[in-house]
C-alpha cells in the first residue's frame, strides 16, 4: 500500500550527476533491469544519496531484479569504510513507467527503513519510495546539480 507523504516531510536528495549514472546504467542493462544501491547518510526524514553503486541484476530480467549477492556484501563494506551508510537501492522499469508494482511491495518488505528508486528507462522518470515496518510511502526526490 502506498501513500502519500506530507508536504515536504520525508525527501531523498540525490545529485543530478548520481541521476545520470543511474539512467546510464539502465541504458547500458537494457531490455533488462538495472539495479544498484544508494549510499549517503539518514539526516532526520532526509535521505541524502553520496555515492550510487551499480550493481549486477543476478535474474537479468525485464520485470524483475535480486541483487547479486557478492555485489551487495561488497558495496556495504565499501560504504562502511568510507563512512557512509547504504540508504537504498535503485533499479530500473526498462519497459514502463517508474512506478511502484506489487513485486517491488512484496521484495521490499525485508528492508523496512530503505529508500527504493525506481527509474524508467522509457521516459527517464524516477520515483522513491520509503519501506516502514508496515507500509510503503512515497518519497519526495530533489535533484540537486552539485555533486555532494
Amino acid at each position: 500500500m502506498i501513500n502519500s507523504p506530507k508536504m515536504g516531510v520525508l525527501m531523498l536528495r540525490i545529485s543530478h550527476n548520481d541521476v545520470e549514472k543511474i539512467l546510464w546504467h539502465a541504458a547500458v542493462c537494457y531490455p533488462a533491469e538495472c539495479c544498484g544501491i544508494l549510499a549517503g547518510r539518514k539526516l532526520g526524514e532526509e535521505y541524502v544519496v553520496e555515492r550510487v553503486y551499480p550493481a549486477r541484476n543476478m535474474l537479468e530480467s525485464s520485470f524483475e531484479y535480486r541483487v547479486n549477492p557478492e555485489d551487495q556484501v561488497r558495496i556495504f563494506m565499501d560504504a562502511e569504510a568510507d563512512g557512509l551508510e547504504v540508504v537504498g537501492f535503485y533499479h530500473s522499469h526498462p519497459l514502463g513507467e517508474a512506478y511502484w508494482s506489487s513485486l517491488d511491495e512484496e521484495r521490499s518488505k525485508l528492508w523496512p527503513g530503505y529508500i527504493f528508486l525506481v527509474v524508467s528507462h522509457k521516459t527517464g522518470s524516477l520515483r522513491a519510495y520509503l519501506r516502514k515496518e508496515d507500509e510503503t510511502v512515497e518519497v519526495n526526490v530533489e535533484i540537486s546539480t552539485f555533486t555532494l
